[in-house]
């Protein structure tokens, strides 16, 4: 977008006020342009999500729409909400099925939202690896955060330590981890190789794997 501004002002560098004029409406056209591009890239690239992780049979349903999201929001009992930074919640799960806010949810929302029934799966199929995920997660400066957080204080040390987790799971460990010491990042991707191959080898899945998960 800033080139675009850089563009436009050059093309009006010798301007009366109507020529300024255009080229504030130019600005405007090509800004809500890019924005509506952006806008189908998110919705496309969530879609492609969904459609590989709906293979593992884990959510009874996932729900899209702003109608479904809301009401489940409101009713609010026995939802994992996420929180962003802003206190923007951009999907929940209630341990069998998915919703995600159509309007703020990013690529990494369906994942993490995923990573919470699959870490719930986890817990049962192969408890080495849930077991292991959690001791790290409790290391991480996430946790600390998480911890400190009203939204999360009613909660067990476990399960603040599967919402750190969840979210290493939908953003690949290495952007949550920013700024972490070089061995725990290590162990944390070693941890979501370990994962995934749990969660495809237990669903019988092949597509599901950790460089496929890596893709998404």
């Amino acid at each position: 977008l800033l080139e675009e501004m850089a563009k436009t002002v050059g093309e009006f560098a010798i301007a009366g006020e109507a020529e300024l004029a255009a080229a504030h409406e130019l600005l405007k056209a090509r800004a809500t342009k890019r924005r509506i591009e952006v806008e189908q890239t998110r919705r496309e690239s969530i879609t492609e999500v969904l459609g590989v992780l709906a293979e593992s049979g884990l959510a009874k349903g996932v729900h899209t729409d702003q109608e479904s999201f809301d009401a489940r929001l409101k009713q609010g009992k026995g939802i994992k909400t996420w929180l962003t930074s802003t206190d923007e919640v951009w999907g929940f799960t209630d341990g069998s099925e998915i919703w995600l806010n159509p309007k703020t949810a990013r690529l990494e929302t369906p994942i993490h939202e995923y990573g919470h029934l699959g870490i719930e799966m986890c817990k049962k199929v192969n408890r080495d690896v849930y077991e292991r995920g959690v001791a790290i997660a409790k290391e991480t400066k996430l946790f600390k955060e998480i911890s400190k957080n009203d939204a999360y204080k009613n909660d067990s040390e476990a399960a603040r330590a599967e919402e750190v987790l969840a979210t290493i799971i939908g953003k690949r460990g290495e952007e949550a981890l920013k700024g972490a010491p070089e061995t725990l990042r290590a162990r944390v991707k070693e941890w979501l190789v370990d994962f995934w191959k749990a969660f495809g080898q237990a669903l019988g899945l092949r597509e599901i794997t950790p460089e496929r998960a890596a893709e998404m």
